[in-house]
């Protein structure tokens, strides 16, 4: 009998061993808190803020939302979490396309227009463009850009310092020292300057280059013009070239000259038309001048006729003729199915309606298209291989499902295109299965199976979307997670 209850007791004392281990090693709770971030106008769209949880793996991240900026993340990653605690959410403004274009510069590193994207204007960094004699500056201040946009070079002359010296170098007593000059734009020179017994013939640089009043501007610096002087006997030939260049015509002679070489001079886009002389209405071209039409002193003044060039394009048969220094005008509009045409371009420039044609050569443009993305929501998850359907529980700015309902053009953003906050929906969970939640996000699956998430922010191009169908469709998949799996 002792023996009887010797076995009983420790049968309860075993019971009661089991128990209080059972208690012991039941699951502890904690709690965790989401909060808003640092971010002001954020509030909770979707979800607990505050969630009592026996393990990381039960913790349904809420969706947070706020205007002008992307939700990025966590401070702190979710699944390393196992007590108390506080997470806070991270923002970052939507991603906008900043385009440069050079208007005629070109880049230090090559050729091209130029594509950044940027959170914030007060971060854009613009590339060096670089035009020998100009200097750069931009259309617009960077600083109030907050969407996609093109951005224009703007070039202004650089003013330099033409100094005037005898032929010595001396100091030419009663003479103006010197004259601002704009690059690439006709010079005024000063009066002529005076020497007792000689006469003045012309202006000579460094290099023994006429300088001559009209002349177009070319060089990318100051300089120093030298007074040249002939015999008081000598006859003097004055050029006013109105913006353009000779090339080494003769400056002086005398009666004892043979014959006086004048050649035509030469101005980018124009046609000469002959010399005018001594200001006189009728013009005669260089080669019939002769040493007797001079007549002793001469001014001879250019005459130009601007030319008249063809552009061609290449999506198109037709052709346009434009005269050099006009505005372009009209320019035809090409179509290209599943694309949007954005403009014309010729090298690294952009020709618009409004540009001024200073390109001197007949020219072939190249239309310049964008991809029209169509884009879709779908209402089905694939979660372990397994089709997951979904319900909506906050449609955000979505107003229709299961049908294309947006075009977004290749660099833009959903962001742009209104589709600031992206819907929230349920996981149905099936009998046998797994049980489901919204990951908070939602992503595409391109034609090689790879996933790419997509957020507001997402720039629409090959880079971030991967390989696109030849139709251009986009479909968004609601990104969902598994939980557990029930005993069998």
């Amino acid at each position: 009998m002792k023996k009887l209850i010797t076995a009983a007791l420790s049968i309860i004392m075993a019971l009661i061993s089991v128990f209080a281990v059972s208690g012991c090693v039941k699951n502890k709770t904690f709690t965790v808190t989401f909060d808003k971030g640092d971010q002001a106008g954020a509030y909770l769209y979707w979800g607990e803020s505050t969630q009592t949880v026996s393990s990381a793996k039960d913790i349904v991240a809420p969706v947070f939302v706020c205007h002008g900026y992307n939700f990025v993340g966590w401070d702190s990653s979710l699944s390393d979490i196992k007590g108390d605690k506080t997470v806070k959410a991270l923002w970052r403004q939507y991603a906008f396309t900043v385009t440069f274009e050079g208007e005629g510069g070109a880049l230090e590193n090559g050729d091209g227009i130029v594509e950044k994207t940027f959170n914030s204007g007060l971060d854009i960094v613009a590339p060096v463009f670089v035009k020998p004699g100009y200097t750069l500056s931009w259309n617009v201040d960077f600083a109030t850009i907050t969407s996609s946009c093109t951005v224009l070079a703007k070039w202004t002359p650089n003013v330099y310092t033409l100094s005037f010296k005898d032929s010595d170098g001396a100091v030419l007593p009663n003479a103006q020292a010197s004259v601002e000059v704009n690059f690439n734009t006709p010079i005024t020179l000063p009066v002529d300057p005076v020497k007792s017994g000689c006469k003045f013939a012309c202006w000579v640089d460094e290099n023994g280059r006429y300088i001559d009043n009209g002349m177009g501007w070319r060089v990318d610096g100051n300089a120093t013009a030298y007074a040249q002087w002939v015999s008081s006997s000598d006859y003097v030939i004055k050029y006013d070239l109105q913006g353009g260049f000779q090339r080494d015509n003769a400056h002086f002679y005398n009666d004892s000259t043979v014959a006086v070489v004048i050649h035509d001079p030469i101005k980018a886009g124009y046609q000469f038309t002959g010399w005018t002389l001594n200001g006189g209405s009728d013009k005669v071209l260089s080669q019939d001048i002769k040493k007797s039409d001079l007549g002793g002193d001469a001014t001879l003044v250019a005459n130009w006729s601007p030319v008249q060039y063809t552009i061609d394009y290449d999506a198109l048969t037709v052709n346009k003729k434009i005269t050099y220094g006009e505005v372009v005008g009209e320019l035809p509009v090409p179509e290209k199915v599943g694309y949007i045409f954005t403009g014309w371009k010729y090298k690294d420039r952009i020709i618009r309606e409004t540009t001024l044609w200073n390109i001197a050569e007949n020219v072939t443009l190249t239309a310049i298209f964008k991809r029209v993305y169509t884009v879709a929501y779908s209402l089905t998850s694939i979660v372990r291989k397994q089709e997951v359907d979904c319900s909506v529980t906050k449609s955000g700015d979505v107003t229709s499902f299961n049908k294309y309902y947006i075009e977004v053009v290749e660099g833009e953003t959903l962001a742009e295109n209104g589709i600031n906050i992206f819907p929230v929906v349920d996981p149905k969970e099936q009998p046998g299965w797994d049980e489901y939640s919204f990951g908070g996000y939602w992503k595409y699956l391109d034609t090689a199976g790879k996933a790419h998430k997509i957020s507001a922010d997402t720039i629409f191009n090959l880079n971030n979307l991967g390989s696109v169908s030849s139709d251009g469709k986009i479909l968004l998949i609601p990104h969902c997670r598994a939980h557990w799996t029930p005993s069998y």
